[in-house]
C-alpha cells in the first residue's frame, strides 16, 4: 500500500492498473485506517502474539 501513496503520503481510494493513483478521492480517512489495521495485523501475526486477533 505504501508504494501507492501520493508524494504527500496520502492513500488514494483507487489506483489505475499501472499503479498510478487516481487522486480524485484523496485523502480518505478510511484508507488510512485500513492501512493501520493491516499493518498491526501483520505485525501481530509475524511476532506470534496470541489474543491480539
Amino acid at each position: 500500500m505504501e508504494r501507492f501513496a501520493t508524494p504527500t503520503y496520502l492513500l488514494p481510494e483507487q489506483v489505475f492498473e499501472d499503479g498510478t493513483p487516481t487522486e480524485s478521492a484523496t485523502p480518505l480517512a478510511w484508507a488510512h485506517a485500513a492501512y493501520i489495521i493491516l499493518y498491526n495485523l501483520i505485525n501481530a501475526l509475524s511476532s506470534n502474539k496470541k489474543g491480539i486477533i
